[in-house]
């Protein structure tokens, strides 16, 4: 399963993405974000597709796909809370302008 992280982590991880990954850009797809709510639990689930392009000068590295986000927020207590979140790669393009992968979308 997946174990919780505490802050110090979670921050540790955001750091080293940001450092492996210092050129970033995002691009929400139509029709996103989706979001399912529950009164029971005063939860939402939020799921967000999006074409990305990344990468580091450094060393060369480029990545560029669609990816989806999934948060899970909780309205419990005083203030909203992200409790998961997580995040896959659904489609890898070979390097190029993010509209070229944008336009190779299913549907676009």
């Amino acid at each position: 399963g997946i174990s919780p992280l505490s802050l110090a982590a979670l921050m540790a991880e955001k750091r080293h993405f940001v450092r492996r990954w210092p050129d970033r850009r995002y691009v929400v797809q139509d029709g996103s974000p989706r979001m399912a709510c529950s009164v029971g639990t005063s939860s939402c689930i939020v799921r967000s597709t999006f074409d990305f392009r990344a990468a580091n000068p450094r060393n060369g590295a480029r990545s560029q796909g669609v990816a989806e986000l999934t948060l899970e927020i909780s309205f419990a207590g005083p203030r909203p809370v992200i409790v998961s979140e997580s995040s896959r790669v659904l489609r890898r393009f070979a390097p190029g302008p993010l509209s070229a992968a944008a336009s190779t979308r299913p549907g676009a």
